[in-house]
């Protein structure tokens, strides 16, 4: 079985698990979400693909665990050009007079067949702070320390590992009536090297129903020590429609 096909049927279970009848008391806390869109990418592949995400989150009074999983794979002339996945599972608690700090634990798994990552596994904590938590304005600032596993997919060639530090921050803006905009960037220097990567994600959400939404991200991956003969920059343009149980 490949990676790809195990991160489909990971992503299967996870969003089973979310609608079993078990967990119909928690409908207040739960929150679920199935996107499914097209994406262009440019970088270490340049085709249109199709790209699939699926997240559930669990809100409790001072704390939040969630869990996301995105899929993109695409096929020129029937012959495959793009296999990426990422998977994202967080837990954070607020704590203090005003619960506008919280400490984060987070896991991070990737894989992305053409940047020559087999896998590439990020464990890390940390500490943030809340600028603002309101429903129109969210804003927030952290630092993590992690440790990162990188095995490649070139036969022979050493994986990589060793400690690393993510500053990472969140912004999301109401704008107009209903939409909103929001930008998701971390920037993750080695701790043992010269070397460092940064993504950011820019996104416009505007609602079509209470269930429904139309997302437009641009995404950007950026790494200073790629493979031999890979690209520094990957680039992504995805629209996609979400709905939200």
């Amino acid at each position: 079985m490949t990676k790809f096909q195990l991160s489909c049927i990971t992503l299967g279970l996870a969003v089973l698990l979310t609608i079993v009848p078990g967990l119909n008391s928690f409908a207040d806390e739960w929150k679920r979400e199935i996107s499914l869109g097209y994406n262009q990418a440019n970088g270490n592949t340049d085709s249109a693909q199709l790209n699939l995400n699926g997240a559930i989150k669990y809100l409790m009074t001072e704390a939040e665990f969630s869990s996301s999983m995105d899929i993109y794979y695409g096929e020129t002339n029937n012959t495959m050009d793009t296999q990426k996945w990422l998977s994202l599972t967080r837990y954070y608690y607020n704590f203090g007079e005003d619960k506008v700090w919280f400490n984060s634990y987070q896991l991070e798994v990737m894989h992305d067949f053409f940047a020559d990552v087999d896998y590439r596994i990020t464990p890390a904590t940390g500490l943030g702070h809340w600028f603002s938590k309101e429903e129109d304005w969210t804003a927030m600032l952290e630092g993590l320390l992690g440790y990162e596993i990188t095995e490649y997919r070139t036969p022979g060639k050493d994986k990589d590992e060793g400690a690393v530090f993510i500053a990472h921050t969140f912004m999301k803006k109401k704008v107009m009536e209903k939409a909103f905009l929001s930008e998701d960037l971390s920037l993750i220097p080695s701790l043992e090297g010269n070397g460092f990567r940064v993504k950011s994600e820019t996104a416009f959400i505007n609602p079509i129903s209470t269930s429904v939404d139309l997302t437009v991200k641009f995404i950007v991956d950026f790494n200073s020590e790629p493979s031999e003969d890979k690209k520094k920059t990957d680039t992504l343009f995805v629209t996609a429609l979400k709905y939200s149980f």
